[in-house]
């Protein structure tokens, strides 16, 4: 018996990053992974005969887990995670081996709850669902909901690096 937790976050994003610089940050999958403080390390693998589109990138990505408190009892796991660019951002499938699966989509659109007055406000939405074993899912979901909080506030970060640094001005 599966369940399904859904979750919507977002963010503005600062008025110097255009909507082009912020989908071309989302499209670099190594952006999201370097958002984790429990990767230990991580490679791309080679593309598969049924790789989903063209424009996927599979990784695998040794994570940190703790299995008890303060370091007590601590291992890895490796999680394939399938990225896969949008014309509005990025498509994320991650399948730990908890039995669940993660999707995310990331993208940039015009601001809703933004000033009405700034033609430019935009905002960084990130829908992420997670589908899996009710009990891990209850485990796990607020783990889940405040790392999700803690990234897409590390994207838009993200953004205003590359936004600053003059790599776009459009």
């Amino acid at each position: 018996m599966a369940s399904t937790r859904r979750f919507v976050f977002s963010r503005a994003v600062p008025d110097d990053v255009s909507i082009s610089t912020a989908i071309s940050c989302l499209h670099e999958p190594p952006n999201f992974i370097d958002l984790s403080p429990y990767v230990i390390d991580y490679h791309p693998l080679p593309p598969t005969d049924n790789s989903i589109v063209t424009s996927s990138r599979i990784y695998s990505l040794r994570d940190r887990v703790d299995y008890l408190p303060f370091g007590f009892w601590a291992g890895s796991v490796t999680v394939p995670i399938t990225y896969t660019n949008q014309e509005d951002g990025m498509k994320i499938i991650k399948q730990p081996p908890v039995g669940v699966t993660v999707q995310e989509h990331w993208f940039v659109r015009p601001s809703e709850t933004g000033d009405r007055d700034q033609s430019n406000a935009t905002e960084l939405v990130l829908n992420a669902e997670i589908d899996g074993n009710p009990l891990v899912l209850y485990l796990f979901e607020g783990m889940m909901k405040r790392a999700f909080e803690s990234y897409i506030d590390g994207m838009v970060k993200v953004f205003s690096r590359k936004g600053t640094s003059g790599s776009d001005s459009s």
